[in-house]
């Protein structure tokens, strides 16, 4: 597998992939999905060069994507690396596949002098994700995943 920029020709893909982690989310949590917010949304970040949008692909077919953006915290005095759609085909998924994801989220957060951070609404499908995400050194803080000792006082440190 290898892991490239998503653009918009990725964008059919992307959409299957965006219905599949919804369909997942649906179960566990009874998640509806506003499909034309959804696909605009999808368009815009995967058109913005300043966003993160990382296709996972094996044997030229889109398996995975993960779509990232920086965004102000609305309480704290800091910037965040909001990762909004995380999801790989349960086939493909791995833990080095899951680290290199999340080593280029924290680079992408460094270069943006943020806190990479980790949505419930990406990701957290299981309790086994969340288990692994804080052996790589992750806390939960308000229903997300934020990198241990990247907070204090309402300010990121890094």
């Amino acid at each position: 597998m290898i892991i490239t920029r998503a653009s918009l020709l990725d964008f059919d893909a992307s959409r299957y992939l965006l219905e599949q982690s919804v369909d997942e989310g649906a179960e566990l949590f009874g998640v509806d999905l506003d499909e034309n917010r959804a696909l605009i949304y999808l368009a815009d970040v995967l058109d913005n060069p300043d966003s993160l949008a990382l296709a996972v692909r094996r044997d030229g077919y889109v398996v995975g994507i993960l779509l990232a953006e920086i965004e102000e915290h609305v309480f704290l005095a800091t910037r965040f690396t909001g990762v909004s759609l995380l999801y790989v085909l349960p086939e493909y998924r791995n833990p080095k596949l899951a680290r290199e994801l999340l080593r280029l989220v924290e680079q992408y957060a460094e270069k943006h002098n943020a806190v990479p951070m980790i949505s419930q609404t990406s990701a957290l499908r299981s309790a086994a994700f969340s288990r692994w995400l804080e052996r790589q050194g992750y806390a939960p803080i308000g229903g997300n995943f934020v990198k241990r000792g990247q907070i204090h006082g309402g300010r990121a440190t890094h």
